[in-house]
């Protein structure tokens, strides 16, 4: 991590489109190309986490644990704290490709159901718990292929996860619906069992996934 001064961090903001700002400060930049500026100037309360591991260095570091793993994150070109602030901020390049939701909302037809399914089935597979998992931070990439944005909130067991934490996971992008719904009204096969085509689960595992799923999903709704 480097740090820089207010007036470095104005040539950042001047050489590309500040856009967001909370608290003083943009969120994003997007510059020229391929590359994005992301700040975070939230302020951290006195006991929170984030003061020990701020989020900037917890996507730098889940940017590395990912693609250690074949799973296709953002390149990390820099990361800085401005001098005599609590404000962080990470460089990278755009991972080319669409979210999800963007193509269930304008393209839903060029959607693989069965692959995304199968990608986070990998993502279980390999001890990734992607908390805050939802379409908008996932891509389909132009190869077709799967990777991840925006994953602060990740954790890595080291070992697959369990059906009760695949399901819970599993419930995260479902509790959208609005996502469902557009997936419905499209045809596109379910992503419930899809994963489980995936997966191919004892019965036991496969009853103590669906009875968790339940569970997490009535809870979602309340």
């Amino acid at each position: 991590m480097k740090t820089i001064t207010q007036a470095e961090f104005q040539k950042i903001c001047a050489a590309g489109r500040p856009d967001d700002e909370k608290f003083g400060y943009p969120s994003m930049i997007y510059h020229p190309g391929d590359s994005i500026t992301k700040v975070w100037a939230n302020p951290v309360k006195f006991f929170s986490s984030a003061r020990i591991k701020p989020y900037a260095k917890r996507f730098v570091d889940n940017a590395r644990l990912i693609t250690s793993l074949g799973i296709a994150a953002p390149e990390i070109t820099d990361y800085f704290k401005i001098e005599k602030t609590d404000v962080h901020i990470v460089q990278y390049k755009i991972l080319p490709g669409e979210s999800i939701r963007e193509l269930l909302e304008t393209n839903p037809g060029k959607l693989d159901i069965p692959g995304l399914a199968a990608f986070i089935h990998r993502l279980h597979e390999s001890g990734i718990e992607f908390r805050t998992i939802h379409f908008g931070n996932v891509i389909q990439m132009e190869d077709m292929g799967y990777g991840l944005i925006d994953f602060c909130d990740i954790s890595h067991s080291g070992k697959a996860l369990t059906p009760g934490r695949r399901a819970v996971n599993l419930a995260v992008p479902m509790k959208y619906a609005n996502d469902m719904a557009l997936m419905e009204k499209a045809g596109l096969p379910d992503l419930k069992e899809s994963y489980l085509e995936a997966w191919k689960p004892t019965d036991r595992d496969r009853q103590s996934f669906l009875t968790n799923l339940t569970k997490r999903l009535n809870r979602f709704k309340q």
